[in-house]
């Protein structure tokens, strides 16, 4: 359906553009760094297609455990690191 794309490149352009409010404040960005598991080729190649680069350097969140788990079952995962620079 492409709504995933079509919401991506919104959300882009209005953080590359007019910025987003925070806190009563407007936040510009001129660079996007996203990660994701090295083995979800479906949000990959959506990150490509929507301008994002692989890249070594740059910030990585990784989300370890579940927030709904009861119990503490910790993981990680080998990740990809994209980023997507305002032109």
């Amino acid at each position: 359906n492409g709504y995933c794309e079509e919401a991506s490149r919104e959300l882009i352009n209005q953080l590359f553009g007019d910025g987003v409010s925070a806190n009563g404040k407007n936040l510009f960005i001129d660079k996007l760094y996203v990660t994701t598991q090295t083995e979800n080729e479906p949000t990959i190649s959506l990150l490509r297609k929507l301008g994002f680069r692989e890249v070594e350097d740059g910030p990585v969140m990784v989300v370890l455990g579940n927030i709904f788990e009861k119990e503490d079952n910790f993981f990680a995962h080998e990740v990809v690191k994209l980023v997507l620079t305002k032109e």
